[in-house]
């Protein structure tokens, strides 16, 4: 029984090492990323898949870090091969692990498929996060729409600086538009889309965020200003903190 316990308080340890571990340090930087993975750099010829909602795992897919599906029809991939994919390209473990759990959890009460599994070509279906008033694609839509798309870049281009340059609260009040034109009430995934979107383009670092840079992002392609820190739910919070007048 001491054995036992000895080799489960074992692996408890080295579990917690490996957390540790992967929690410290920077993020990749775009650079880094550009050069490992030149399918998600400008020019590539690798196309996006638009049935892929998501502009995040839309980026994973398209830097080939899911090439081995469970099921081919729908790019169905397990849960920690999500997980070590956003890893890659900057997401928390932990953060990008729950949002994983939440989209096949919804998926389980749509699609007949088994707990731990994401379909990526359905994310529309996954009951309790999937959410109207995208960026990309139309109220309904099961894919990227280029004429929403480019709608939502223009909206955005019009409310950056000269520079290029924008705020949250210029990206927020972008989806309040869309959600408005659509009579829908923004949701909570549908903010944190907006946060996450914030935070992965350095925003948190500098103030603002490039109108290119999201352009690239919305393009599968990765942006040239990312933040070396991690998307963790300390950044959520600083959000919170910072913006939290805006999100009433």
């Amino acid at each position: 029984m001491k054995k036992i316990l000895l080799s489960l308080l074992l692996m408890v340890s080295i579990g917690v090492i490996i957390i540790l571990w992967a929690r410290s340090g920077d993020a990749p930087s775009s650079q880094q990323l550009m050069s490992q993975y030149p399918s998600i750099a400008a020019n590539s010829v690798r196309p996006e898949n638009g049935k892929i909602l998501c502009p995040f795992l839309r980026l994973i897919e398209r830097a080939g870090l899911l090439e081995s599906y469970q099921d081919v029809q729908n790019l169905t991939v397990s849960i920690p091969s999500l997980i070590k994919a956003a890893q890659t390209l900057g997401c928390g473990m932990i953060e990008c692990g729950g949002v994983a759990f939440k989209v096949s959890k919804g998926q389980t009460e749509t699609l007949n498929q088994d707990l731990g599994l994401v379909a990526l070509e359905k994310l529309h279906l996954a009951a309790g996060i999937a959410h109207d008033c995208g960026f990309t694609f139309a109220k309904g839509g099961e894919e990227v729409s280029e004429e929403v798309r480019n709608a939502t870049l223009a909206k955005l281009a019009s409310r950056s600086n000269e520079e290029g340059q924008l705020s949250f609260e210029s990206l927020l009040a972008t989806k309040n538009e869309i959600c408005a034109e659509q009579n829908v009430e923004i949701s909570e995934a549908g903010l944190i889309e907006v946060k996450l979107i914030y935070g992965y383009l350095g925003g948190m670092d500098r103030g603002y965020i490039h109108l290119d840079d999201v352009r690239r992002l919305f393009h599968a392609e990765i942006p040239l200003h990312k933040t070396n820190r991690w998307i963790r739910f300390d950044m959520f919070k600083e959000m919170n903190k910072q913006f939290n007048n805006l999100q009433q």
